[in-house]
């Protein structure tokens, strides 16, 4: 056997020891979180120190899986949100239609509420405030009867309103290209499925 697979095996040998070694945690805990866990690991067919050691595996694996904080904060809003539909329809979304749809819309609102501020550009920020201001004065003119000024208000409504809509484009735009990403993977997923079953 060559001088570098005897050290390659000893190097492997040496992580595996390290592997198998535990580490002591001092930890103190209330005796009800103790007992669901003692009850947990029964129902395991775990030792106590196993159902902890998986516990918090799972718990450090699942901060992993959801990312950015960013991404953490807007998965906590969700979950929040859709427990508090929960509680208004005393139902689970999977349980009823309108709990389902419910959920929908909350998720949907949860994810613009968390729309990143480069979304919101200068260019839209200005044309939705010249936008909001125009039609504004233009209900005024037209709760006081004031026809004379209602065609240059009208036209001022215009032109904000083109504005707005150029400052949308790039989203429009955006919002269509993720669609199309979406609807290729679901339909790619579809082919794997359909492959598989």
């Amino acid at each position: 056997m060559s001088s570098k697979r005897i050290l390659a095996s000893s190097g492997e040998a040496l992580e595996k020891d390290d592997e198998r070694k535990r580490s002591q945690i001092p930890v103190r805990t209330s005796a009800a979180l103790r007992n669901r866990l003692v009850e947990s690991a029964a129902a395991n067919d775990r030792s106590l120190t196993q159902e902890i050691e998986q516990r918090l595996e799972r718990s450090l694996s699942a901060d992993d899986a959801r990312g950015s904080p960013q991404t953490a904060r807007l998965l906590d809003a969700i979950a929040a949100e859709v427990a508090n539909n929960k509680a208004l329809l005393n139902a689970e979304w999977w349980e009823s239609p309108l709990a389902y749809y419910a959920m929908a819309e909350t998720i949907a609102a949860v994810v613009r509420d968390h729309a990143p501020p480069s979304l919101m550009s200068d260019d839209l920020r200005v044309a939705i405030e010249a936008l909001t201001e125009a039609e504004r004065e233009r209900d005024q003119e037209l709760a006081s009867g004031n026809t004379a000024v209602l065609t240059m208000s009208g036209a001022k409504v215009a032109k904000a309103q083109a504005a707005f809509d150029a400052a949308m484009a790039p989203i429009v735009e955006a919002r269509k290209q993720a669609a199309g990403i979406i609807r290729a993977t679901r339909a790619m997923m579809r082919r794997l499925t359909d492959g598989i079953m």
